[in-house]
């Protein structure tokens, strides 16, 4: 498993990563995604899979510890497709 703003997976090997229920327990996240990506062979991808805007589907019930998609999107440089 991962420890602060190191996912420890081995570089450039990985064709995806998926993120569920994860992205709000990430202190830097930054940090974190650029990590993560070290992972992704060229064109591999990042899904994060956190909650649906106005509620329900997957993620906390707390709205407080839901993270809004342009959030992430910022933390990504990049638009979630």
């Amino acid at each position: 498993l991962g420890e602060g703003s190191s996912p420890n997976l081995p570089h450039g090997v990985l064709d995806a990563v998926l993120m569920v229920d994860a992205y709000p327990e990430v202190a830097d996240r930054v940090t974190f995604l650029k990590n993560l990506a070290l992972g992704l062979k060229p064109n591999g991808r990042i899904g994060i899979v956190n909650f649906k805007l106005g509620g329900g589907g997957p993620g906390p019930d707390d709205p407080s510890l839901r993270v809004p998609r342009a959030s992430v999107e910022r933390g990504m440089g990049c638009r979630a497709k």
